[in-house]
């Protein structure tokens, strides 16, 4: 598995931006997963959800999901909403205006107080998810920059379209992932082969497998990571 960032980090530490394809595809399953290996591997992390909708029991949040895999408190979101709807429905709900400045801000503030090796930021919803009346997921992408840029793809039927859709779109408004997951959400999508189908499509960036311990792939991340720091 090797996947190469478009540009280094202006800080020492390392950012990973994590999205999807859509909502519920295993987004924040994959970075705890991820914040959990490269924690089990001795760096510190950092995990952070600068959006999040259907905020009501901030301890079962998603948020609080990516403290625990870095092992550090909750950090409430930049923005929160108890309505599990669009983030974009939510902010004018609230008549707060997102963008992918305040996002930007918001995380590198969280960085330079935590000072860690890796930070993992998770989407709100799919990557062309709007996050306001124009701004989209991939917006936030674009304003995070430098980062390592990682499509979650469920490995289910359908997921060779979700993966070529999102990653020729993405392409076109900003560039392609440097990593595709396919995330295995349903036991019955083993005999399809995704990984391995995508794997062979040579315009693709490179493609791993989650659970990422299910499939061996924790030394594989916690080299990339080292890869990635050179």
């Amino acid at each position: 598995m090797i996947a190469m960032s478009h540009q280094k980090p202006l800080s020492s530490s390392l950012r990973i931006v994590i999205t999807g394809t859509g909502t519920g595809v295993g987004k924040t399953f994959v970075s705890t997963e991820l914040l959990g290996i490269l924690t089990e591997a001795g760096l510190k992390c950092l995990g952070l959800k600068p959006i999040e909708t259907g905020f009501t029991e901030p301890d079962r949040s998603d948020a609080e999901a990516l403290a625990r895999g870095a092992r550090h408190p909750r950090l409430t979101p930049a923005f929160t909403s108890p309505v599990p709807e669009s983030p974009h429905r939510a902010a004018r709900r609230a008549e707060v205006a997102l963008d992918g400045q305040k996002v930007a801000d918001w995380v590198a503030l969280q960085t330079a107080a935590a000072a860690p090796d890796a930070v993992v930021v998770e989407s709100a919803g799919g990557l062309f998810t709007p996050v306001g009346d124009s701004v989209l997921n991939v917006d936030l992408v674009r304003a995070l920059e430098p980062c390592t840029f990682v499509l979650v793809v469920p490995d289910r039927l359908g997921a060779l379209n979700d993966a070529l859709c999102s990653v020729t779109a993405a392409r076109a408004v900003h560039r392609a992932p440097d990593l595709l997951c396919m995330n295995l959400l349903d036991e019955g999508s083993v005999g399809l082969e995704n990984t391995r189908e995508l794997s062979r499509l040579g315009t693709l960036p490179p493609v791993i497998q989650a659970p990422l311990l299910r499939f061996n792939a924790a030394r594989d991340v916690v080299r990339l990571f080292h890869h990635l720091r050179q």
